[in-house]
């Protein structure tokens, strides 16, 4: 039960008549993955999106014809009623079978202690939120029934029906945070058909439908703009007793690391930074210097995040190091610690906008720790920054393929297992979503007033557009991360990371 909730979270998973009646003319098929697919297919993207209801109507945005408007949605996007399933050679697929689909998961909860005023008034704070929404999970869990669900929904509608918070799970397998949003996007956009709500002619339309689930379908689509030599190939016969021997090797790693890849409790906050102070910084990097020192404010995001994260991690190793070591000569220098900053590729390489499939690769940001760990100041945040702006502009079209190759080959010999040495590395991982349309989703009651991501794995720092209704959103961005609660303690004391964010909450 949530804060002050009414009724219990309800789930509905069974087929009905609206469901067959919705989905009847959906064809078995099978949907092979791509590696860069593959190397996220144990997680869902995850994000809650907050409505108010400003019509104060009894009956506004029923249940019924939000579920109806999924079903139609999903009809168009037949990919995402199917099951995960692991091939040979460490391929993965999508497999739909029209006589055994697998329908989302669909939750429910009312609260009448909460109203959205409140939650407003309050800013939309983590710990006011219904139980059913305050999801910690990111990954998809491999057992049999709900929990291998490609889609998951729960809508929790606040007291008196002041608004509803719809949050929205969806395989990583399937679509990144681009194709999330598009989809979302589409299923709004058929419960405003269903309800013949018309809207707002300065709303940027949504992708037509037909491309976007013909693009989702079609995972060739990325391999096109390769050259030959980047495109996937079958592991070779010979290359399977090799393949099963550094999947066993990397699975055992696993486990006897397993703390160091899930290791303690994680901890979420979502933090404002002012854009004045990262102009501050854009304008020190370009006085006195050529234009080509410019950098963007996506890399002193990127420089503010990296340097607190290496210094909650570095400087604990340092100690450790330095207390067992015995005079200076033996001092062991700390690691560097390296940023993953996604390149997303499609007009790098000319993919089709409209492709939902994943379609980045990690780009390494590395700084020297002597830069990293010195306090974080204007200055100092300028310095990585140019690292970040170097690495990115250094990123043509050859170096793509590069490492798409590189990733694709290792994707190859070791599947999904690959994701267990990522885990290992000292990094801190980026997502920048910012230009990603969450607020233009409008299921005919008005766009959201306020979106936020949920159940983020730990170390990954997701860069998202500020609500452009609220005042706290104004001049500003917004970023997700998420540690070990350990680390983030550290964090949140370091006295230069305050200087230039707050805690939302």
């Amino acid at each position: 039960m949530g804060r002050g909730m009414g009724k219990a979270c309800i789930p509905n998973t069974a087929p009905s008549f609206i469901m067959e009646q919705a989905w009847s003319n959906i064809e078995s098929a099978h949907f092979d993955l791509s590696p860069l697919d593959i190397i996220s297919s144990h997680l869902y993207i995850s994000n809650v999106f907050f409505f108010e209801n400003t019509q104060s109507a009894r009956d506004w945005l029923p249940e019924e014809s939000l579920k109806q408007s999924l079903y139609d949605a999903l009809r168009d996007f037949p990919m995402l009623l199917g099951r995960l399933q692991h091939g040979w050679g460490n391929t993965m697929k999508v497999v739909v079978d029209k006589d055994a689909l697998n329908p989302p998961s669909w939750e429910v909860s009312e609260t009448a202690a909460l109203s959205f005023g409140t939650l407003k008034a309050e800013g939309f704070h983590r710990r006011l939120w219904p139980e059913g929404i305050r999801i910690a999970e990111p990954q998809i869990a491999r057992t049999a029934g709900d929990a291998s669900k490609l889609v998951r929904v729960h809508v929790a509608r606040l007291a008196d029906n002041s608004g509803v918070a719809i949050v929205l799970r969806i395989a990583h397998a399937v679509v990144d945070a681009k194709g999330a949003v598009a989809f979302m996007r589409h299923w709004a956009d058929c419960c405003r058909r269903r309800n013949h709500v018309v809207v707002s002619a300065t709303a940027s339309p949504s992708p037509p439908p037909q491309t976007s689930a013909a693009l989702l379908c079609r995972r060739s689509v990325m391999y096109e703009k390769l050259s030959q030599d980047a495109r996937p190939r079958p592991l070779p016969w010979y290359m399977w007793p090799l393949s099963m021997l550094l999947v066993t090797v990397v699975s055992l790693l696993g486990l006897i690391l397993k703390r160091n890849l899930t290791a303690g409790r994680t901890r979420s906050h979502l933090f404002r930074v002012r854009r004045d102070k990262l102009d501050a910084v854009k304008n020190l990097a370009t006085t006195g210097s050529k234009p080509s020192n410019c950098i963007s404010y996506n890399d002193v995001l990127v420089a503010i995040f990296t340097i607190a994260y290496a210094q909650c991690t570095m400087q604990e190793k340092k100690s450790a190091s330095s207390s067992s070591s015995k005079g200076g000569i033996f001092r062991r220098k700390p690691p560097q610690a390296s940023a993953i900053v996604p390149c997303d590729f499609r007009h790098r390489l000319g993919v089709p906008e409209g492709y939902t499939g994943n379609c980045a690769v990690g780009l390494f940001v590395t700084a020297p720790s002597e830069t990293l760990l010195r306090p974080m100041t204007e200055t100092s945040v300028m310095e990585v920054a140019r690292f970040s702006r170097s690495t990115t502009s250094a990123a043509d079209g050859a170096t793509i393929e590069k490492l798409i190759q590189r990733a694709m080959r290792s994707i190859r010999l070791l599947g999904d297992k690959v994701r267990i040495l990522y885990s290992l590395m000292i990094c801190q991982a980026f997502s920048n979503q910012s230009r990603l349309p969450f607020y233009e989703v409008d299921f005919g009651v008005g766009r959201p007033v306020f979106v936020s991501p949920i159940a983020y794995p730990r170390t990954v720092a997701v860069i998202v557009p500020p609500p452009p209704s609220l005042a706290m959103g104004r001049d500003a961005f917004f970023v997700y991360l998420t540690l070990e609660e350990c680390q983030m303690s550290r964090v949140l004391g370091n006295r230069g990371f305050q200087s230039f964010a707050e805690v939302i909450y």
